[in-house]
């Protein structure tokens, strides 16, 4: 699911090259970097899960629907934390008008 809602950001990121007033420049960076922490963070949540499974078989099928659901949603929560910061800052939105490579922002102070 993630990789499919990111190769979509992908494309969008494309138009919004070449139409700057498409969407904000930020909100564009945060959907970018957040589908793309998301399929990391499950990668990463898949091999914790198969890892626990085999140093602890018995334990691992004692698991509920309720415990998966909260792990998964850990997964998406934790994907914030890297892209939260482009919705704040103000200067890559002010840059990208005027170039197509702003992913840092260098101008804050």
């Amino acid at each position: 699911m993630s990789d499919s809602l990111f190769s979509i950001a992908v494309m969008v990121g494309a138009v919004q090259t070449y139409k700057k007033d498409l969407m904000n420049y930020n909100d564009y960076l945060f959907w970018f970097t957040y589908i793309g922490s998301t399929g990391f963070y499950s990668v990463i949540g898949i091999n914790v899960d198969r890892a626990c499974a085999i140093s602890k078989p018995f334990e691992t099928t004692k698991r509920t629907r309720i415990t998966v659901l909260r792990l998964i949603t850990l997964c998406w929560v934790v994907a914030l934390l890297p892209s939260v910061p482009y919705l704040l800052d103000k200067t890559l939105d002010n840059c990208a008008r005027f170039c197509t490579s702003c992913w840092v922002p260098v101008e804050n102070k």
